[in-house]
């Protein structure tokens, strides 16, 4: 079963000495506690995962609580996908048998027994999607095919003075 586990992170930086690679603290970088970082059941690291995570953490004005948060909606995923021997890099044609969308499935079934609460599955999928969106941008992972279907919704009301709008 795929594990969450916390690190105390401290950047650093190559420096070439005797014609060999040391790694050396960074001055630029502040050390981050209780970063949470991300198994799979074999003991090798989610590397895309704990790189998006790191990256998260050490952003300005990021509160660690918050990554702590996606990391566990990140590690719930990521028993999903040990569970069903899902790859998490599966985008095939048929979009009923990609990761996200089978994944998704799974929320909704959870969320429709009782077992998760609604609030709970949408953070989940919510977070998965920001993931593969970082994934996208850093060209660390591409498709034929869209990873998923963005929509667009409008909300009409009327505003103080009886005028429609749309939010």
């Amino acid at each position: 079963m795929a594990s969450l586990e916390s690190i105390t992170f401290q950047p650093h930086r190559s420096e070439i000495i005797d014609a060999s690679v040391e790694w050396c603290p960074s001055q630029l970088g502040r050390p981050t506690k209780d970063l949470p970082q991300s198994f799979w059941s074999t003991g090798l690291p989610w590397r895309e995962a704990n790189l998006w995570l790191m990256l998260q953490a050490t952003s300005k004005n990021v509160d660690i609580r918050t990554v702590q948060n996606k990391a566990f909606c990140l590690h719930a995923y990521a028993q999903w996908l040990e569970q069903t021997k899902t790859d998490w890099s599966d985008f095939p044609w048929r979009e009923s048998d990609r990761c996200l969308f089978r994944f998704r499935k799974f929320l909704i079934q959870c969320r429709d027994n009782s077992t998760l609460a609604p609030s709970t599955a949408s953070q989940r999928i919510r977070v998965a999607i920001q993931f593969y969106r970082w994934l996208s941008s850093s060209k660390l992972i591409s498709t034929d095919w869209p990873m998923w279907k963005d929509r667009t919704i409008g909300i009409h009301f009327n505003d103080t003075f009886g005028f429609d709008r749309t939010l």
